[in-house]
């Protein structure tokens, strides 16, 4: 039964990519692709940065207002390859213009990445990363739900470095908002120490929240670790959520696991510092395809 298991887990993702390669054909692609962007990404020595090792956020009309990463919906990394299709910006069009923000974790090399939206479906930018300053990633960001529908989030501030607080609803992947300064200026450096309070939370919803830091000569570290908060008090994070295998890297191997978890019935993998299983993404209490 067990090689029976095995088996299926092993096709299966040939048989999801053959799927969609099917499904992308079927669809027109001036509706699906309209301004997607890609390519690949080294680093300085032309190796390439592993899966889970490189980050990117990225945003429009030179304010920070709303960014995407590499985790939302619509965007990515797959250990050569990023891409981003532009989705669910509010002043996404062709011609306006953007900037995106590499980061090796593993190397402290990092890229910054400025053009316009294309007209065309697709726009290949390849990105070859550059050692310098990085700035140290935010790192053991916590939440508390203090009165009312306040969220305090917490985190180890690093001297020298300020800090850009941001936030999604945490349903959807879409884009976060910057709520430190709504404005999204970028000239405003953020929150300089290591709290924030976020008083604009109805109390009810669950939001994922993000920080990204910035030196003092204007250069931005890799976004943190998402953390989800269900505003009315309980708080969903772990660092290992996803990293199935606990190898610290989210690669096939992660998504095998989870199939096999959600498809074929596999005892799910708990964590003692984790408030749910490493399986539930979203954290609604259950492994299901909406976390896979």
């Amino acid at each position: 039964m067990m090689r029976s298991i095995t088996a299926h887990i092993t096709l299966l993702p040939k048989v999801l990519a053959t799927v969609a390669m099917l499904c992308l054909a079927l669809v027109p692609v001036t509706v699906t692709a309209q301004g997607t962007i890609f390519g690949t990404v080294s680093n300085s020595d032309l190796t390439h940065p592993e899966a889970g090792k490189l980050t990117w956020f990225g945003f429009l009309d030179d304010t920070d207002e709303e960014i995407r990463t590499e985790l939302n919906v619509g965007g990515g990394y797959d250990g050569l390859n990023w891409f981003d299709n532009f989705q669910n910006y509010t002043t996404e069009a062709a011609g306006n213009p953007f900037d995106f923000i590499y980061v090796n974790t593993s190397r402290g090399e990092s890229f910054h990445l400025s053009g316009t939206i294309p007209p065309n479906s697709f726009q290949e930018e390849n990105v070859v990363l550059d050692a310098g300053s990085v700035p140290a990633t935010p790192s053991d960001l916590s939440a508390e739900v203090v009165s009312g529908s306040d969220v305090t989030l917490t985190w180890t501030a690093a001297p020298g470095l300020t800090y850009h607080v941001y936030r999604r609803d945490a349903p959807n992947n879409g884009l976060y908002r910057r709520i430190d300064d709504p404005t999204g200026n970028i000239a405003n450096p953020g929150v300089a120490g290591p709290s924030f309070t976020d008083t604009t939370s109805d109390g009810t919803s669950e939001y994922v929240y993000l920080l990204i830091a910035e030196d003092e000569s204007g250069n931005y570290s890799a976004h943190s670790a998402p953390l989800t908060v269900d505003a009315s008090g309980t708080v969903c994070e772990c660092a290992a959520q996803g990293d199935i295998d606990g190898d610290g890297q989210y690669t096939s191997v992660d998504m095998n696991e989870m199939i096999s978890i959600i498809f074929f019935n596999v005892p799910d993998v708990q964590d003692s510092a984790c408030p749910t299983s490493r399986s539930d993404l979203d954290c609604d209490g259950i492994a299901d395809s909406v976390d896979l």
